[in-house]
């Protein structure tokens, strides 16, 4: 395997294992504590985060062609850069910056890995003739 298959696969794991995290979490405060009465706009919020998640596992135990994998990132970009832009326009929006997600540096840390890591992994996915080589090379 070569390296940059390597830090793609990481990247998937990491954005599954994190996503899944953050999932939980979301889900059982929103359940608890209920901001959002309307079950359609929670699902409107943070459905596409559980889309990308689930896709991060696709990607993992899954064989799909490069087209496939580069949707997937391509979606995990969408969803990650939509919370970094309304992270960042939070911040803009506050005359103190540390309003929103930015009064808790561990939830800009990841919304804004995660945006990172998924355009990295987007142009680090290997065509298919390479990484079938070098699944056969393996072998």
């Amino acid at each position: 395997m070569s390296f940059k298959s390597i830090l793609v696969r990481s990247i998937a794991v990491v954005l599954a294992i994190g996503g899944s995290c953050w999932g939980l979490l979301l889900g059982a405060a929103f359940w608890a504590f209920g901001p959002l009465d309307d079950p359609l706009l929670a699902f409107a919020i943070f459905g596409p985060g559980y889309l990308a998640t689930a896709l991060y596992f696709l990607r993992l135990a899954t064989f799909l062609n490069l087209w496939q994998r580069r949707s997937i990132w391509i979606v995990s970009l969408l969803v990650q850069g939509a919370w970094t832009a309304t992270l960042i326009a939070s911040a803009i929006g506050h005359s103190d910056g540390m309003q929103g997600g930015l009064r808790h540096p561990l939830v800009a840390f990841w919304l804004i890995g995660a945006t990172i890591a998924s355009a990295l992994a987007l142009f680090l996915e290997q065509p298919d003739s390479e990484r079938r080589a070098i699944t056969h090379a393996n072998e």
